[in-house]
């Protein structure tokens, strides 16, 4: 059998857990959120969109031992990375922040299929020496919005289709990319996020600044009077959402 694990971070504690619902595959998830509430959450809503036939390791990597995990992904044991988001920004000088970005840089090197979102997508352009910059100070941006769709051709299947050039998206960020790793294709934008979504020149990464999982648990864990005029209801069937979705099916072995 394939496995695919979960990795979760939490500055809270360290908590390792499998779930093996089959004959499947497992997914390595990397939830970097700031407190257990919301990396329950994000597991939840992960779990809801994996195949049926899916299973799943969770470790809350910032008390736990990281070379345990990267010997397990560099044996080969784990075929999928998926990275969260998190409250905490890629330019910190937060200790565990700046290692796990050294980590990210060292084991996406290997070829393994990497995939990250909010954080996850910040952390993978500043491990691989983009820019991330708190873009608009003192303000959040919480909203469905468009980006439009520049080329995913090579990307996903799902959106290699050049009809579908816009996409609806939940965006619940400060930060963002402001410049983008060398050789790195920029396959998503908008007018308030230039730098969207990014794609890898010769690794399986790809990377976007929405929040693909959200689900109305992550309405209620981020409460916000924002929120107030989002439908939560539409978040799982939003265009945007699909590309996860996509991603988690291409790891099938």
């Amino acid at each position: 059998m394939v496995r695919i694990a979960i990795l979760v971070n939490s500055l809270q504690q360290a908590e390792c857990w499998l779930f093996i619902p089959g004959d499947g595959f497992m997914f390595l998830l990397l939830d970097c959120n700031l407190s257990d509430a919301s990396g329950d959450t994000f597991v939840k809503a992960l779990e809801r969109m994996m195949p049926s036939d899916a299973g799943f390791h969770t470790v809350r990597l910032a008390q736990a031992n990281g070379a345990d995990w990267k010997d397990e992904v560099k044996a080969g044991r784990y075929t999928g990375i998926v990275v969260s988001g998190s409250g905490a920004c890629p330019e910190d000088d937060t200790p565990w922040v700046q290692q796990f970005a050294l980590d990210m840089r060292e084991v996406t090197a290997w070829g393994v299929p990497t995939f990250g979102l909010c954080f996850g997508h910040q952390l993978l352009a500043h491990a691989w020496g983009g820019k991330v910059e708190q873009k608009v100070l003192g303000y959040k941006i919480r909203d469905i919005c468009d980006v439009e769709v520049n080329d995913w051709e090579g990307a996903t299947p799902v959106f290699a289709d050049s009809s579908q050039a816009t996409l609806e998206v939940l965006s619940s960020h400060q930060d963002q990319v402001v410049q983008a790793p060398e050789g790195w294709s920029v396959v998503a934008s908008s007018d308030r996020c230039p730098i969207q979504a990014l794609r890898a020149p010769e690794l399986p990464i790809l990377s976007v600044q929405w929040h693909p999982e959200a689900d109305e648990g992550f309405i209620l864990d981020n409460p916000h009077p924002d929120w107030e005029r989002i439908d939560a209801s539409r978040l799982t069937t939003l265009s945007g959402s699909r590309i996860l979705r996509e991603f988690l099916g291409e790891n099938q072995a």
